[in-house]
């Protein structure tokens, strides 16, 4: 049973607080929107105390538009809690100890200056049970946001909203079109990626200065008598609302584990002992480490992409994501929907405007697949945009074959935009690849469009059916291993070729033969030198296009296209070599 096509004017990846809160912003606007969340994949929005601090650091530096994103995220919460009857933002105030003379003189500037009255209050020289030896700070407008309690309340929303999609995002699923974007089953006007540190290797968005730092808490019980205030004095002790504490945080770049660690468990209770005068009895309950979404520049990456503006982002809130998130949030919302500017110190405009280089990079970054899929997109869309036949008949309108079916990206590609216009078939020698590419078919509902063939492509005459031998389409070959497996197990020079000779028959007047060779790989350049030569032979009704490699080096891949004329002539010579 196929799945009906879900059109949304927004499709949100990832259901952290970002992705959340702009969800949310976005539905209060009467946009319809569609969020998908790998429930798999780690989220620093579950791990993270949600700690709302408007003056941080050493120097007690009061956050940037702090009148304008304290009374924004207040709102927010206090909407939601209204929704849904439940509290996520509890008020506690905090305690900030002073290591030194000079913190003591920061805090002496800070409150002779207005902006900070409202988040500073008096220096307390000694406070029972805490080792203080230069005082206390008061600090004001403190507390945290419950955001496990809000994340699953907005996780029901939006499942009773028939908005939330619980599944794995794959890039390589993503199709952009002129009006859109397509993933699977869902066709949106736009994408936004709220994926936290994993935008970093977002192919369109690779270009950001990311800086993500690992971070680690714990969740503890105590018998002893802990204050009721936030503790912060390097390392922090959060009371909960349910009798429980939490206490962090450590700080890495070093990603070679997300994994909570033994070494990072004692820096915390060494840092939490230090911070009283006398030892406290404790229990920890849970240990979790986190990701923090960091930026180079310590502000956010909002916008859309420079080049293609059906792609988004919505990310990098650090550390400071329950504060910054309901005002970016709305500004975001406020730019997708009537237009006004993105806030300049959030726009990644800045980033594109201070390194123009990053622009060519990130279109370098499009992958080749990709590159073929838009170039041979106006013929599939020109062909089948004419009348259909019967439908008992389709398979007669549009043929196309796959012949390295690989994982299913090309054969996905296809069967996407031929679906009832025709059929596809698709050849792999090893089973790995047709299981991976029926998987990726069946996820989309297009494995009926669809036939898949364990065998050779040297073997396409046997399994073409006979009626289509001369009237085949569009036929793809991307030639080498299979990524993610063995990469020994690689198409051989031999059986390419035999493939080669067969698509000659197969094709149709004004089909086309897409070829992506791959010389940097053990055996690949002498399968590619064939190819090559191959295309030196062919016969008159057919012309080639040479397209031009994404790097000049010998190793780059080579991208071929062959078409096939309804007749020899001098406006498609035998061979026509054009780099483009």
């Amino acid at each position: 049973m196929r799945k009906t096509i879900h059109c949304t004017n927004t499709l949100i990846i990832g259901q952290g607080l970002a992705g959340s809160l702009l969800a949310w912003q976005l539905m209060q606007q009467g946009q319809q929107i569609s969020i998908v969340c790998d429930e798999a994949a780690p989220c620093a929005s579950r791990v993270a105390a949600g700690l709302f601090n408007p003056v941080t650091g050493q120097r007690l530096v009061l956050q940037e538009q702090a009148a304008h994103i304290i009374p924004s995220a207040r709102r927010c919460y206090q909407t939601l809690e209204t929704q849904f009857d439940e509290a996520f933002f509890h008020d506690i105030p905090m305690l900030r100890i002073l290591n030194n003379d000079n913190e003591r003189q920061s805090l002496y500037k800070r409150c002779q200056d207005k902006a900070y009255t409202p988040y500073m209050g008096q220096h307390i020289d000694t406070v029972d049970s805490i080792r203080a030896p230069h005082g206390v700070c008061e600090q004001q407008q403190t507390g945290y946001l419950d955001t496990n309690a809000l994340l699953d309340r907005l996780r029901t929303f939006f499942i009773q909203q028939e908005s939330y999609f619980a599944d794995h995002f794959d890039f390589a699923d993503l199709e952009i079109t002129s009006n859109g974007v397509i993933w699977k089953h869902i066709h949106a006007k736009r994408i936004i990626f709220c994926q936290g540190f994993m935008d970093q290797t977002n192919p369109w968005f690779k270009w950001l200065p990311f800086q993500p730092a690992k971070g680690e808490i714990l969740t503890l019980t105590s018998d002893s008598a802990l204050p009721t205030q936030i503790i912060n004095g390097g390392k922090w002790l959060l009371p909960l609302h349910n009798g429980q504490y939490k206490t962090g945080a450590t700080y890495s770049h070093n990603l070679s584990t997300i994994e909570a660690t033994p070494a990072a468990k004692t820096e915390l209770l060494n840092g939490l002992q230090k911070l009283f005068l006398t030892p406290v009895n404790i229990d920890v309950i849970r240990q979790q480490a986190g990701v923090r979404p960091n930026t180079r520049d310590k502000h956010p990456f909002i916008g859309l992409h420079p080049e293609k503006p059906q792609i988004g982002i919505f990310n990098g809130f650090g550390s400071k994501g329950s504060m910054l998130i309901p005002h970016y949030a709305q500004a975001f919302t406020d730019h997708l929907t009537h237009g006004t500017p993105i806030p300049h110190e959030a726009d990644i405009i800045r980033i594109s405007d201070s390194n123009k280089k990053s622009r060519t990079k990130a279109q370098a970054r499009l992958s080749l697949t990709e590159r073929v899929h838009q170039n041979l997109l106006p013929h599939i869309q020109a062909a089948c945009s004419t009348p259909q036949k019967p439908d008992n008949d389709r398979q007669h309108n549009y043929i196309a074959i796959d012949a390295t079916a690989g994982n299913g990206h090309d054969t996905l590609f296809l069967a996407r935009h031929i679906q009832n216009h025709g059929q596809v078939f698709a050849f792999d020698i090893q089973k790995q690849a047709i299981d991976n590419t029926f998987k990726r078919l069946k996820e989309a509902e297009l494995s009926d469009y669809t036939t898949l063939c364990c065998c050779g492509h040297e073997e396409m005459l046997e399994h073409i059916p006979h009626a289509f031998v001369g009237n085949v389409n569009l036929i793809m070959f991307n030639l080498g291993y299979l990524p993610q497996a063995d990469k020994t197990v690689i198409t051989q020079t031999n059986s390419t070729i035999q493939a080669l000779n067969a698509s000659i028959q197969l094709i149709a007047p004004n089909g086309h033969i897409s070829i992506l060779a791959y010389p940097g790989h053990a055996g690949g350049a002498r399968e590619t030198d064939a190819v090559i030569s191959w295309l030196e032979t062919l016969p008159a009704s057919f012309s080639m296009i040479k397209h031009k490699s994404l790097h000049d080096n010998p190793h780059s891949p080579r991208w071929f296209e062959v078409i096939r004329h309804n007749a020899p002539t001098e406006t498609h010579p035998k061979k026509f070599i054009a780099d483009k």
